[in-house]
């Protein structure tokens, strides 16, 4: 109950200007500055082209809210792919491809309803899946680096907006050379013959 009161609170406390919740509005701006990058070949109105600066194709297909990178499905804000494609269309309107169940007045009407409300459903039975065990030792869940979570909302945004720089104002970089102390490659690529 404290934590759904603490919810309703923040929900109401938004600002009053702010259409889309604090987590929609991070994970738009995350997407604005990953899509400056991008270039565009426009199929139609609502479909394109996108390529990344790697080279990597996408297809966009505004009108089914699709796109192959999958991102723009996951929670219905569109990707930099579809950013990229809706600032090529003469309607610059990002707001009409935002999910209605992100806004702040959904938020609100969220944690307004009393719980009391509820109605409560017949029991019914439930039997535990019918699964199979496998044969031979289970394999170990290992977790890389890269797939951990990162920071989130307006937080990535500004990571990826302005990368981290060291003392020699270059870009940091996590890998250093054992040999002439340098970051950016190993001491097998290192061109100092080594001791």
């Amino acid at each position: 109950m404290d934590q759904r009161f603490q919810r309703l609170e923040l929900a109401v406390g938004a600002h009053q200007a702010e259409k889309w919740t604090p987590w929609a509005r991070g994970k738009l701006q995350e997407h604005r500055l990953l899509a400056r990058t991008n270039t565009i070949v426009m199929r139609s109105n609502t479909q394109g082209l996108v390529r990344q600066l790697n080279d990597n194709v996408y297809t966009i297909d505004l009108e089914a809210k699709i796109c192959s990178c999958i991102v723009f499905q996951e929670n219905g804000i569109p990707c930099s792919h579809a950013i990229t494609t809706i600032f090529a269309r003469p309607n610059r309107n990002l707001t009409s491809y935002m999910p209605e169940s992100l806004s702040i007045l959904t938020w609100k009407k969220t944690y307004t309803s009393n719980i009391s409300d509820l109605t409560k459903l017949p029991l019914s039975e439930c039997h535990p899946p019918l699964t199979r065990v496998p044969r031979g030792r289970p394999k170990k869940e290992r977790f890389r680096k890269d797939k951990i979570r990162g920071p989130r909302g307006e937080a990535a945004a500004q990571a990826i907006a302005e990368p981290a720089r060291d003392a020699d104002d270059e870009v940091w970089s996590p890998y250093h050379c054992s040999t002439c102390g340098q970051r950016g490659h190993f001491s097998t690529t290192c061109k100092r013959p080594h001791d």
